[in-house]
């Protein structure tokens, strides 16, 4: 029997198309989670530029500087002085705390607050950063780079154009104690007489590592208002609201921004997260510092300054709640009171296709199959968990490159797993373990959907690209192509940086061993393997072809 070598090359040739395009599509959805290019000392003076920002760096983080230390009152110093020489009015808020890290005694610490007076104030603008370090660090990144961002912001606006609204730099002392008595700092600002009545809105930085984007992991109030303002300011705004539902979650997950939205103050919290095991350790140097996330830093303080600052801040609207997303450059976001509505169509169009494409598909065979995908998912999601927490327990430290490296022969392991499983409970036929893994997508989006109205997007868009695939059946190779790459774009763009963000999370963080989640991997590891069932149903063959 002779070798068919035309559909052999028809074949080779459309694996590779359907390979390049599913690498595209990863890198572009990754783009979504990087920051912008950092600019020089030469950027025009009404623009943020990192390289300025970077020689406060070199000031501040010098040496490690904890709270009632001789370097914390330095820096505290070093402020001072260079918003004095901005022009700014500054007040030096002394208050007596703990001696935290003395474990005895109590000690006098400041807040270092600067603030440009607007032309019609309606609600103060505050921009917030910690200048206090843990003993371990000299802390370039938590949260000296975030204090350089805003020192060069206010230089920014000082050279621009006059704001209606005040605009106030908040230095806070004393961050890192944490628990429900810590955040010295800022509590002492928040007890100030009438303080929290004048302040229109807060934004705070911070950092959990070296690099990444700068971006939106809380908020508070209406963040529908927040959100869209914020997309309107920002020039590369970075915001998932699958993110700021695991801090709600959480509850309080330990910054300065804890206590402005326990005093009820409207507000965002910015971190950027990448290579978080340096996060509290002799490594959080001046020369781990990500360039670019200290231009996103500064950036996002500058745009969200200049745009609050025109805005009248008397009434803030309670426009609800809304799910939102990057896909760079764009933010997308949408009422999250339509999610329900937009899971239900998934459903009823995912039970319209198999309606339409019976008899090979069958309920039986759904439900079986879509059992067997969830039992495989969630073993292959185990085993990666444990082979993670083994390779940390022998590296605890690793760079940014290997951790990525690791995640790939994790997702490998995890495959490999699943597919065994599936491969003994699942059904027979490949239409039946397509629809299996189809029909867990649409449980999930339902769930979420009701549950999870920030995570839904992952789920619902998805699904309903699906639901297009299957009542389009196209006859041709490359028609069915084109089918593959709707359904790829609009898993891939969604999920990378949801798999990114969430694995980030997991991360080993020995600078810091409370804050570890190292079992957390197991969540990016179920989305990574759900991506890969939902793309693995021969999309690209036409449909002519699919019983065979």
């Amino acid at each position: 029997m002779g070798i068919d070598t035309e559909r052999l090359r028809s074949l080779v040739a459309g694996r590779l198309a359907s390979g390049v395009m599913v690498v595209v599509l990863i890198m572009v959805g990754f783009l979504s989670t990087l920051p912008p290019t950092a600019q020089g000392a030469d950027a025009p003076a009404t623009e943020f530029s990192a390289a300025r920002a970077m020689e406060h760096v070199n000031e501040i983080a010098r040496e490690p500087h904890p709270l009632g230390s001789p370097e914390s009152e330095r820096v505290g110093a070093y402020l001072v002085s260079e918003l004095e020489a901005l022009g700014l009015e500054i007040d030096l808020q002394t208050f007596m705390a703990p001696d935290y890290y003395a474990g005895a005694g109590r000690v006098e610490l400041a807040n270092v607050i600067g603030w440009i007076p607007g032309t019609a104030n309606t609600g103060a603008v505050v921009l917030i950063a910690h200048y206090d370090t843990v003993p371990s660090t000299p802390g370039a990144n938590d949260n000296s780079a975030a204090v350089a961002a805003l020192l060069e912001a206010a230089r920014a606006l000082r050279a621009g154009p006059p704001l209606a609204n005040d605009v106030v730099f908040l230095f806070t002392d004393a961050e890192e104690p944490s628990g429900p008595s810590g955040h010295f700092g800022a509590r002492a600002f928040v007890s100030l007489p009438d303080v929290v009545d004048g302040l229109g809105v807060v934004v705070n930085f911070e950092a959990n590592g070296s690099s990444g984007a700068s971006t939106l992991v809380e908020t508070n109030g209406s963040s529908s208002w927040l959100i869209g303002e914020f997309s309107a300011a920002a020039p590369h705004p970075v915001a998932f609201s699958f993110l700021t539902e695991v801090a709600e979650w959480i509850g309080e997950i330990g910054t300065d921004f804890d206590v402005l939205s326990d005093a009820g103050v409207p507000g965002v919290n910015f971190a950027y997260l990448r290579g978080s095991p340096i996060y509290h350790t002799d490594d959080d140097d001046i020369d781990s510092v990500g360039q670019g996330s200290l231009q996103h830093h500064g950036s996002n303080a500058l745009a969200i300054a200049q745009h609050f600052g025109d805005m009248d801040l008397t009434v803030v609207p309670d426009s609800g709640d809304s799910v939102f997303f990057t896909i760079r450059p764009f933010l997308v976001r949408y009422p999250s009171a339509l999610t329900p509505w937009l899971a239900l169509v998934a459903m009823a169009g995912f039970a319209g296709a198999m309606w339409v494409r019976r008899p090979e598909s069958t309920v039986r065979g759904t439900v079986r199959s879509l059992g067997a995908a969830a039992l495989a998912g969630l073993s292959g999601a185990l085993v990666g968990t444990v082979v993670w927490m083994l390779v940390t327990a022998l590296h605890s430290t690793p760079g940014i490159v290997e951790v990525y490296l690791y995640a790939a022969v994790l997702l490998a392991v995890a495959i490999l797993v699943a597919r065994w499983v599936e491969d003994h409970v699942g059904g027979d036929s490949a239409v039946a373990r397509r629809n299996g893994r189809i029909g867990l997508w649409m449980v999930l989006t339902l769930v979420t959907a009701l549950a999870a109205p920030g995570f839904s997007y992952l789920f619902v868009w998805p699904s309903l690209a699906v639901v297009a695939g299957l009542l389009w059946r196209p006859v041709h190779r490359w028609w069915a192509h084109l089918r593959f790459f709707g359904i790829a774009a609009c898993t891939l763009l969604l999920l990378t940086p949801a798999i990114d963000y969430l694995f980030l999370f997991a991360h080993p963080r020995p600078g810091n061993p409370d804050s570890e989640l190292m079992p957390a991997v197991v969540v990016p590891l179920m989305l990574g393997l759900l991506v890969v069932a939902l793309l693995a149903n021969r999309w690209q063959q036409p449909d002519s072809a699919e019983s065979t």
